[in-house]
């Protein structure tokens, strides 16, 4: 078969992008304060902000949400299926905990609410322990998990996140987990309630828990809501400091935003900050642009040099 060489800059033409996101002119966010930033446009796989985004740093709460992905595999939606909270289950518990009883049975469902919206470790805890029999055999499904996903650089030791040397995480890492939860549309959902009702069980009346991320509401914590911010997670421990994981759209653009490791000064949550400043930068400083349309000819480029091979 016969193929005609065209020119370098005639392939160089041919090879240019479709579409592209350019930078309206503004002012980079700050970091200071943080580890790490990351933030990643869905639609064309682009990142749009990056700060230490492969350092190692301590995954803290996030851990979490590999946690709901991973209990997701073993229960595949039955959010109605019982769990009965163990004493192994509460010795294995430590930190924020809700403090649910042993003998205790709670929906599957309500355990997934309790731990993405409050951040409660003993739900997390429970997952892992319905799930696969022990805390250690459940961290090691999680890292199974990641390293299926391609986050290469997460290691996990436990489902609640509290801190371990030996885990760790990154920014991208993160931000590859978060995408993965968001493509399971009930889960997603759940991280979206700024409050949960859980309902009674014989031991107690029903309970309301409230979302610990304050980008998507000012009950806890007021100065952090921003309306264009749609789930995910949030938490903290002492070594991992302050982390914020949440998503925005606006004008059919999705963006994923990742801050870990933000140290306080005073009752400023720094996580919250600069994951807030950097979702508006993304939202309000790009847009998509089609550059040539498949169906349009742009201009005629005469073939100067060329071939035939065979």
């Amino acid at each position: 078969m016969k193929k005609r060489l065209l020119s370098l800059c005639m392939a160089v033409l041919v090879l240019l992008p479709m579409l592209s996101l350019p930078i309206v002119a503004a002012d980079k966010p700050s970091t200071a304060n943080v580890d790490a930033v990351y933030v990643i446009n869905l639609e064309y796989g682009e990142a749009v902000f990056a700060y230490n985004e492969t350092k190692h740093l301590y995954p803290a709460s996030t851990a979490k949400l590999v946690t709901a992905l991973v209990a997701e595999q073993v229960f595949t939606g039955d959010y109605e299926k019982s769990i009965e909270f163990t004493e192994a289950m509460k010795d294995a518990s430590f930190g924020r905990c809700f403090g649910f009883s042993v003998g205790e049975k709670i929906t599957y469902g309500a355990l997934l609410h309790a731990m993405l919206v409050g951040g409660y470790n003993d739900a997390a805890v429970a997952l892992a322990m319905a799930s696969k029999g022990t805390v250690r055999d459940f961290a090691d499904s999680m890292n199974e998990y990641v390293r299926a996903l391609g986050a290469t650089d997460t290691h996990y030791t436990n489902p609640t996140g509290l801190h371990d040397p030996a885990m760790v995480t990154t920014a991208k890492d993160t931000a590859c987990i978060a995408i993965a939860l968001m493509q399971n549309e009930a889960l997603y959902n759940i991280t979206k309630k700024p409050k949960y009702i859980m309902p009674a069980t014989a031991q107690s009346k029903q309970r309301t828990i409230y979302s610990r991320n304050s980008l998507i509401s000012a009950i806890l914590e007021e100065g952090y809501f921003y309306s264009y911010a749609s789930g995910i997670h949030a938490g903290s421990t002492d070594e991992g400091g302050d982390c914020a994981v949440t998503s925005g759209s606006l004008d059919g653009l999705t963006y994923v935003t990742v801050v870990l490791g933000g140290r306080g000064d005073g009752d400023t949550n720094h996580a919250f900050t600069t994951a807030k400043n950097v979702l508006r930068y993304a939202l309000l400083g790009f847009s998509a642009k089609t550059l040539k349309s498949h169906k349009k000819q742009v201009t005629t480029i005469p073939v100067q040099y060329s071939a035939t091979v065979t």
